[in-house]
């Protein structure tokens, strides 16, 4: 016995045995902290739980719940009504006969009869179900739900992301997420669901992202825990800290519901939700689907397959199989301006200069430059085992003759020749997307140096590695004020810089990167979230090519070119928050994932 309190504790096991009973009596109440599993199993007589007063509440928070009995289950109220509530769909069974009640209507399934008894019928138009009473400061209603939204790739909070909440009984909230990520609080009478849009702040017509949402916590119970995060992480972007949320309550202390995005959806890969889709409406693991359009990809892909088809390419077969330089002009001017077109669109297009001289008038699009592997060797400093490549210090993307090479001896045969000018045109869309990479990454550095700071060389590095012209355009170009999409520059540039410093450490003048390339890679590591040795041989060619940042978004990006150009309209994409197959064997070879 203690005058006040007392305590058990065992560094492994306590065991509480009696031949008959245990009894414990609370004064107040009994709490029960439990990490892993906990069971209650009883013999003969039954169990009981009885609340005299106030709710008795049983909750999943990840998982589901099953009840199961041999006999009769039996749920009633004898004072008021029963719901029943689920976001998808509410399914009864019975023998043969199914009863299947969810947003797409009410449907019985049955082999045997059908028989209903009413006083009259009626049926009237559609309608949602209505709101019980509507949602006031002073009557917000008895349950809640706070969203904090995230960039799926690092998980960091995205401040200033705008955002509409849609709710089954018709309302809608509107906002732009606080300094944490946060939503406004949503609160509802009944229990209801919905959706959580993310939109584009650089482009706020379109849906980005669309996740699930639930109003069902009750709000009357107070919600203060406070969970350790074992995952937090900061970082600077555009000058602003952020992180990743913290596990407990929320500002207003309520539990998060989290929704995420892709925050490379920009640019060449730009791609929105259509015709009301959900995101929710396709597995996660599906990597493809139909309900969402990449807009610059499919005007691409159409203006590329008339450009190239329309080129004669059997005028250029020659007895040494060579391509002249007449043949190459041709092919870079027929296909550069369908390219430009491309990268100049949108928020996160690159400026475009005059068609004389594309190095005036402030622009930043590439020239094409086809090379046999000698002259690429050459000029270029380019693999002779790549089909091609983009090359930032003199803003070309190179083309294997071997390629075009290719075109010209299947022109003969219709059913191949589509087959490599489709390749041909994922392989323009894949280099140019590097260089559209290159150049916001080098606008986000030079224009917020001070996030870069604790990288000493990389103004250095990059200026050295592109045109003076195109450096300079990048640091006036204006960023969109996009958080989403900066957090996903931020991390391949840091990804960026630690491969290209990884090379040239070794390289004859490149010693004074080395003190850099700790400092990259322990930060690759925290925003990455992978081990000093998995970011070793994920710079490297051989074992981790397909595992780096700017290849895998580069070749997300352009296998949708293919999609569009075998089917047009309503073609199945890439769906948005998977990763290629390439980018998934890359990560399991050199033992790891992200």
């Amino acid at each position: 016995a203690a005058e006040r309190s007392a305590h058990i504790a065992s560094g492994e096991d306590v065991a509480v045995t009696s031949g008959r009973h245990v009894g414990i009596a609370v004064g107040r109440s009994l709490f029960a902290s439990v990490s892993n599993a906990f069971s209650l199993f009883v013999h003969k007589a039954g169990m009981a739980l009885v609340a005299a007063a106030g709710k008795v509440r049983i909750e999943a928070r990840t998982d589901g719940i099953d009840v199961t009995a041999k006999k009769a289950i039996r749920i009633t109220s004898t004072a008021d009504s029963i719901h029943l509530h689920a976001a998808e769909e509410i399914v009864l069974h019975a023998g043969s006969t199914e009863v299947r009640i969810s947003d797409q209507g009410y449907v019985v399934r049955t082999a045997g009869e059908h028989t209903i008894f009413a006083g009259s019928h009626q049926t009237d138009e559609a309608q949602v179900r209505p709101m019980r009473l509507p949602v006031t400061p002073d009557n917000p209603g008895q349950y809640a739900a706070h969203f904090v939204l995230l960039e799926h790739d690092s998980g960091f909070a995205l401040p200033n992301q705008p955002y509409r909440i849609t709710l089954d009984n018709g309302r809608v909230i509107e906002g732009v997420s606080n300094e944490l990520g946060e939503t406004d609080v949503v609160t509802s009478h009944d229990i209801a669901f919905g959706t959580v849009e993310l939109l584009a702040a650089s482009d706020p017509d379109k849906v980005i992202a669309v996740n699930r949402a639930a109003i069902v916590r009750d709000n009357t119970t107070p919600y203060t825990a406070r969970a350790p995060n074992a995952d937090k992480r900061t970082t600077t972007i555009k000058g602003k800290k952020v992180s990743t949320p913290e596990q407990g309550a929320t500002s207003a202390s309520q539990p998060a519901a989290f929704a995420s995005c892709d925050p490379l959806n920009f640019g060449l890969r730009f791609h929105h939700f259509i015709d009301g889709a959900k995101h929710g409406d396709t597995p996660p693991d599906m990597p493809v689907r139909r309900d969402v359009e990449y807009p610059v990809t499919k005007a691409y892909a159409a203006a590329i397959k008339k450009a190239l088809t329309g080129i004669e390419w059997g005028k250029f077969n020659t007895l040494s199989g060579e391509i002249s330089d007449e043949a190459k002009e041709s092919i870079a001017l027929a296909v550069g301006n369908v390219l430009n077109t491309a990268l100049a669109a949108g928020p996160f297009g690159l400026p475009r200069g005059s068609s004389g001289d594309r190095m005036r008038s402030n622009a930043a699009t590439p020239t094409i430059d086809i090379v046999n592997a000698t002259e690429g060797a050459a000029r270029y400093n380019m693999r002779p085992d790549v089909s091609a490549s983009f090359v930032g210090r003199y803003w070309v993307i190179a083309i294997q003759e071997r390629e075009v090479a290719k075109i010209v001896t299947s022109s003969n045969n219709a059913t191949a020749l589509d087959g490599t000018l489709k390749a041909f045109a994922d392989l323009l869309y894949h280099e140019a997307r590097h260089c559209q990479q290159t150049f916001w990454m080098m606008a986000l550095l030079q224009q917020h140096p001070s996030d870069y700071v604790i990288f000493s060389q990389a103004i250095k590095v990059y200026k050295a590695d592109s045109p003076k012209e195109i450096f300079e355009v990048s640091e006036k170009a204006k960023i969109p004020d996009d958080v989403r999409v900066a957090a996903g520059l931020h991390r391949m540039l840091v990804f960026h810089y630690y491969w290209m410093i990884s090379y040239m450490q070794n390289q004859t003048g490149g010693a004074y990167v080395k003190p850099d390339v700790p400092i990259a890679q322990a930060e690759v590591c925290k925003l990455l979230r992978v081990s000093p040795e998995m970011a070793t041989k994920m710079v490297n060619f051989e074992d981790g090519y397909r595992s780096q940042l700017h290849e895998e978004d580069a070749y997300a990006c352009a296998e949708v070119v293919q999609a569009y150009w075998d089917r047009p309209d309503r073609a199945f994409v890439r769906n948005p928050g998977t990763c290629t197959g390439g980018y998934d064997a890359s990560l399991q070879a050199i033992g790891g994932g992200i």
